[in-house]
């Protein structure tokens, strides 16, 4: 279900869509100077392995600060990275590409799904997604579903877990989740 949102909440009260567009515009404007800044930033990598497959985790640093994180991973039938945008220290906005693979013959969704998360402050201010299953669909998922506020809390949570991750000593994801 795809609800495209005409205001928001917010813990400042509501936000309109001329709000949330300059918003994003703004947005769009840090990740283009991250994207062009990324080959003076330092860069270091690590591999990790899951109990589903095994995958990279590339940091990106300005300095001592976390520009960019990219997460990759291979698994059996799916693959995916999630590049996650940070600005004084806080994340803007995550692009997420999963694709699935027919692996079994009775395997339902298979194709490319892309989640791009719009933050400002720590608050989610648009959710776009782009499916390839079974055809071409594309929309956003408004504050009034019931995913909204769960997926930015999630969202929230995961790029702190990784980036944690990135800086520590453990190769297993998994266990680091478990020993944290």
């Amino acid at each position: 279900m795809f609800v495209v949102a005409v205001f928001q909440s917010t813990a400042q009260g509501q936000r309109t869509s001329t709000d949330t567009e300059k918003i994003v515009g703004e947005i769009r404007k840090q990740y283009a100077q991250v994207q062009s800044e990324l080959g003076s930033y330092k860069k270091l990598e690590k591999a990790y392995a899951t109990s589903g497959g095994s995958g990279l985790v590339a940091t990106y640093y300005k300095g001592d600060e976390i520009r960019k994180m990219v997460v990759s991973f291979d698994g059996d039938g799916a693959s995916g990275s999630k590049e996650y945008f940070f600005w004084d220290g806080g994340l803007f906005f995550l692009f997420d590409k999963w694709e699935t693979f027919k692996v079994w013959e009775d395997q339902e969704n298979v194709g490319i799904t892309e989640n791009r998360h719009y933050f400002h402050h720590g608050d989610l201010v648009r959710w776009s997604v782009r499916s390839h299953e079974d055809g071409f669909k594309q929309g956003e998922i408004g504050p009034d579903d019931k995913g909204f506020i769960p997926s930015r809390d999630g969202v929230l949570k995961e790029a702190q877990d990784w980036l944690r991750f990135s800086k520590s000593d453990e190769e297993d994801f998994d266990t680091f989740l478990e020993k944290d």
